[in-house]
């Protein structure tokens, strides 16, 4: 289905579009793996135009804006803490969860997808903390 825009009354509406890039091909016949917006992008059969486009950093995650378990929203956040007695290598699991990418103490563990292939993040001993 085609995407909807909706607004609530006359006026500009603003139209937000987050692009994830799911990996590259690196070999054989489809080197040119285009990923985003690789064309027009049309709204009621006109072309629009005066894109603002910039990266969503993920360099410092300190200053996110996390949501709650009850309320996430389509492009969500969310923080949670476990106690460690003693900092070990250890996996973690996130059942539940679809599709993202983890975090432990600033460090990006990689991507998760519930599809998998992998249904587990190594987490180093290294990246926790005592306590």
């Amino acid at each position: 289905p085609a995407p909807t825009v909706t607004g609530s009354g006359p006026g500009e509406i603003e139209l937000e579009i987050l692009v994830e890039n799911m990996g590259r091909v690196n070999f054989g016949p489809h080197m040119l793996d285009r990923k985003g917006i690789s064309g027009s992008v049309l709204l009621d059969g006109r072309e629009l135009t005066d894109w603002t486009i910039f990266p969503l950093p993920l360099d410092d995650v300190s200053q996110l804006r996390f949501e709650t378990a009850a309320g996430p929203q389509p492009l969500s956040f969310f923080r949670s803490t476990f106690h460690v007695t003693s900092p070990l290598d250890t996996f973690l699991a996130l059942p539940g969860f679809t599709k993202g990418v983890a975090w432990v103490n600033n460090f990006n563990l990689g991507r998760y997808w519930s599809i998998g292939p992998q249904q587990t993040l190594y987490v180093p001993a290294a990246v926790l903390r005592e306590g």
